[in-house]
């Protein structure tokens, strides 16, 4: 093989850089053609996700009104359903009222009954009560009295077990004093 100035890697610099420019271009037009591919890719994406946002989105805001709808049907059904309670409860809380007045009245009149038969029921516990006390006073009278006789009666006793004992005692003694005597005497 033969070997010349221009293999050898210096050779002329002209060539050298027409080459290099034919690279560069070669290298230019890959990365513009690259560029141009990524930028048609990217467009197409852009289209395409903006159809299926815009989609998703128009779906998603129908679902939404439809439940939207469907919520404010139930809301409506639902109060409406709640105001008609209302109206029968308040009917029947007047009829209720009515009869609970009613009632009040037969209340009232039974308690003034009630208070008239209590009055006198108090009165006859008070005649009973002074009756009681009247009794009472008179049953401890009665037992002072019975406790004060007791009394003079055991006196009375007391004195004659006192006679009784001294007699005895003086017996006693006499018969000692007798039989004192009487072995003095032997």
């Amino acid at each position: 093989m033969d070997v010349d100035q221009n293999d050898s890697g210096i050779g002329n610099p002209a060539d050298f850089s027409g080459d290099l420019s034919k690279l560069l271009e070669c290298f230019g037009a890959d990365i513009n053609k690259s560029v141009v591919a990524k930028r048609r890719r990217l467009e197409q994406y852009t289209q395409d996700t903006m159809k299926a946002t815009t989609k998703r989105v128009f779906e998603m805001t129908e679902t939404q009104a439809t439940e939207r709808r469907r919520l404010i049907g139930e809301f409506h059904k639902q109060l409406s359903n709640l105001i008609q309670q209302g109206e029968t409860e308040l009917e029947k809380a007047k009829d209720a009222e009515d009869r609970l007045q009613k009632l009040i009245q037969q209340q009232q009149k039974h308690q003034q009954q009630i208070r008239i038969s209590q009055s006198q029921r108090l009165k006859i516990l008070k005649q009973l009560g002074e009756q009681f006390f009247q009794g009472i006073e008179e049953l401890e009278k009665r037992h002072i009295d019975q406790y004060s006789s007791v009394q003079v009666e055991l006196r009375k006793e007391m004195a004659l077990l006192q006679k009784k004992i001294l007699m005895d005692t003086q017996q006693q003694e006499m018969i000692n004093v007798k039989k004192s005597l009487q072995s003095m005497l032997m």
